[in-house]
């Protein structure tokens, strides 16, 4: 059995450490890379890249399921790492480009990928999609809107997909996340609890493991992977942090 695993945003700070747990894995044969701009300076032979592929476009789609269609593969998993997260804001003050730009980036590039690789599983009659949605929409957090309802609309994709598909032996599923211990995350939370982060190694494993081990019988849920349970995010994510509300809007207004 050989086993294809497809990575979106593979460019981004999630992406590439999945991608790399994935391309030292003995258990996962062939890599498909997305990213929409960057490229990829990738030293792993079983790895292909494709540069330049927007997923919230039916074209992006299309290349993808393309480069899909010419490997020989009966196992298809597929983890979805692609996404944004813009400045905080108030809602009232976002404009709605900013906002669809959001939606496109979390949530209609999940689509998008379910629509290059669901064909083909439905065919074999197998795969799983994995999906990173967030702590953030259960929480509804201020000055986050366009991220929290981005997320929310990301976990109904794969909610619907999943009842959808699930007659066709496919399992899709998220994995919801809080702030990953990263370098990225430390410069923007200097004052955070960073023991309390994600490990992100960890992470990418468990990822990992569910967009590619057959036979897994959980579809359609939201795991949450994070060290404690939703109630520790009723805390604010402002007394958590250390972080002024007025930072975030000093305009108040």
């Amino acid at each position: 059995m050989s086993t294809c695993l497809i990575i979106t945003g593979a460019a981004g700070e999630l992406g590439r450490i999945v991608l790399s747990a994935a391309a030292n894995r003995s258990d996962v044969d062939c890599i498909i890379a997305t990213t929409r701009s960057r490229s990829l300076d990738v030293p792993w032979p079983k790895v292909t890249c494709l540069t330049g592929v927007d997923l919230s476009e039916d074209a992006g789609a299309r290349k993808l399921a393309e480069s899909l269609d010419k490997i020989p593969c009966d196992n298809i998993g597929l983890l979805h790492c692609a996404g944004a997260f813009p400045a905080t804001a108030p809602l009232h003050r976002t404009t709605l480009a900013t906002v669809a730009a959001v939606f496109a980036a979390n949530s209609l590039t999940f689509l998008g990928a379910a629509k290059a690789v669901l064909p083909r599983m439905r065919r074999q009659r197998s795969g799983r999609l994995v999906a990173f949605t967030s702590h953030t929409q259960e929480a509804a957090y201020p000055f986050m809107g366009p991220f929290n309802m981005s997320k929310l609309a990301l976990l109904s994709a794969v909610q619907t997909l999943a009842n959808e598909n699930a007659r066709f032996g496919i399992a899709i599923n998220a994995i919801a996340v809080a702030t990953l211990q990263t370098e990225t995350e430390r410069r923007i939370k200097p004052t955070g609890t960073y023991d309390d982060w994600v490990p992100v190694n960890g992470l990418a494993a468990y990822a990992i493991d569910m967009a590619t081990t057959m036979g897994i019988q959980v579809n359609g849920s939201e795991i949450q992977y994070w060290k404690y349970s939703q109630s520790f995010f009723g805390d604010s994510i402002f007394s958590r942090n250390s972080i002024d509300p007025e930072i975030l809007d000093p305009t108040n207004g």
